[in-house]
C-alpha cells in the first residue's frame, strides 16, 4: 500500500499517475491526503476523465483509494 499527500498541482499530477498505474493492477490500495476538499474535486474529476480515455473499470481490479483530506483547526 502506497500513500501520497497532496500540496502542489505537480503532487496531483504524479498521484493520478501512480492511481492509473496501482488501478490496472489486481488488488491494489492506495491512501491519497489532501488539503482541502477543492483539491479531491479536481483530482477525482481528473482520475474520472483518465479511467474513461484508458476504458479501466477499477471495480473490476479491486482497486481500493482512499482519500483522506486535512482537518483543519478553527479558532
Amino acid at each position: 500500500m502506497s500513500t501520497m499527500f497532496i500540496e502542489s498541482e505537480y503532487d496531483m499530477d504524479m498521484a493520478l499517475a501512480e492511481t492509473i498505474k496501482l488501478v490496472k493492477l489486481t488488488d491494489a490500495q492506495l491512501d491519497v491526503g489532501f488539503n482541502n476538499m477543492a483539491m479531491v474535486k479536481i483530482f477525482l474529476d481528473n482520475l474520472y476523465e483518465q479511467l474513461l480515455e484508458q476504458k479501466i473499470s477499477p471495480n473490476e481490479k479491486k482497486f481500493h483509494l482512499n482519500i483522506m483530506v486535512k482537518a483543519h483547526d478553527e479558532t
